[in-house]
């Protein structure tokens, strides 16, 4: 919660969550994660450990490609936001608060390259997947602690750094272009993927 909060404190300070469509966007997609995450939470406790990292390897294969694909096709990256239909956003928003919610991952490792691919700059798409993340990481601890599934030491240990990890690729999303941002988030799926389906 604290990373999505200091993540979606930054992108407001460097403007992204100022912009009118890409603050809707960041609505419809904790809205749909308030729906969405409990639901992955509850297939937690049916699905096992072993068939998670299968299915969640192929969900980052598939967008990994699906973010390279739709980049190769667009000659020039635009980086003003781009209206896109508010279903679609409510789909990709309920579908990655399930994932996040099944799988205890955040919400932006998945959010992001899917708004890519749907048209939303990529400071845009990480503007409005920290907000996003903020509601999937509260209703998400809720469900992992009624589950008595949280280890709290463990938490701090990672979560403080993670306050600094926000930070400074706040500043690397800013420095870099764009269509390196994106061939760079294609690169760390596809190499996170075996990873996923193999050491689960």
């Amino acid at each position: 919660m604290a990373t999505g909060a200091l993540g979606t404190a930054a992108y407001t300070r460097s403007g992204q969550l100022r912009e009118a469509v890409t603050r809707r966007t960041a609505t419809i997609l904790a809205v749909a994660a308030l729906v969405g995450t409990p639901l992955g939470v509850l297939l937690n406790t049916l699905v096992s450990g072993r068939g998670f990292g299968m299915l969640l390897a192929c969900a980052v294969t598939v967008t990994g490609v699906l973010v390279w694909v739709r980049e190769r096709r667009t000659p020039v990256a635009g980086s003003e936001p781009v209206s896109v239909p508010r279903t679609l956003i409510a789909l990709v928003g309920f579908g990655v608060a399930v994932a996040a919610g099944l799988f205890g991952l955040g919400g932006p490792m998945l959010s992001v390259p899917l708004l890519v691919v749907c048209g939303l700059p990529v400071l845009s798409a990480l503007a409005a997947a920290q907000a996003q993340s903020v509601v999937i990481a509260a209703i998400g601890t809720v469900g992992y602690v009624l589950h008595g599934s949280v280890d709290w030491g463990l938490a701090a240990l990672v979560g403080v750094p993670e306050l600094v990890g926000v930070i400074v690729g706040w500043r690397i999303a800013h420095a870099v272009p764009a269509r390196r941002l994106k061939y760079a988030l294609v690169g760390t799926l596809l190499a996170l993927a075996p990873y996923l389906a193999f050491h689960s």
